[in-house]
């Protein structure tokens, strides 16, 4: 009996932690991209609501330069089979880490079908642009 008291309130407290890491936001992704003309751009990608993680996945992040500015494309899965609507916006610094716009503090409104994927793509305001990133939240 006295171990069956022991393993409830673990099991418990088991239970809690489990919950609160699947709420929790997601870990951000990123790399290093080399576009055809040589020049690298660090790109990341966050979903910074939890309640959207295992729901949205981030599947793929290019950057490219068209007329001499940096365009960056984020394709995002739906991994359930009902439309989800959520918001975005695209962050772009330059090599010291500055912001380069206050286009950066712009959210918008995406949505992808269920079980499919959509290409979100961006272009800096700033061919000094040495990074992007974007960041995924609910929509309110």
């Amino acid at each position: 009996m006295h171990t069956i008291m022991f393993r409830i309130p673990l099991l418990l407290a088991l239970i809690v932690l489990l919950a609160a890491a699947s709420c929790a936001p997601g870990r951000p992704i990123g790399r290093m991209i080399t576009t055809d003309g040589g020049r690298e751009i660090k790109a990341g990608a966050v979903i910074k609501d939890g309640a959207l993680n295992g729901k949205l996945a981030i599947d793929s992040i290019d950057c490219r330069i068209v007329n001499g500015m940096p365009q960056a494309q984020v394709v995002v899965r739906n991994n359930t089979r009902h439309e989800i609507g959520f918001v975005y916006r695209f962050v772009w610094t330059d090599a010291q880490g500055y912001d380069l716009s206050v286009a950066n503090t712009i959210w918008k409104e995406g949505y992808v079908q269920g079980n499919s994927t959509e290409g979100i793509t961006a272009v800096a305001t700033s061919n000094g642009a040495a990074s992007f990133y974007m960041e995924i939240g609910k929509k309110k």
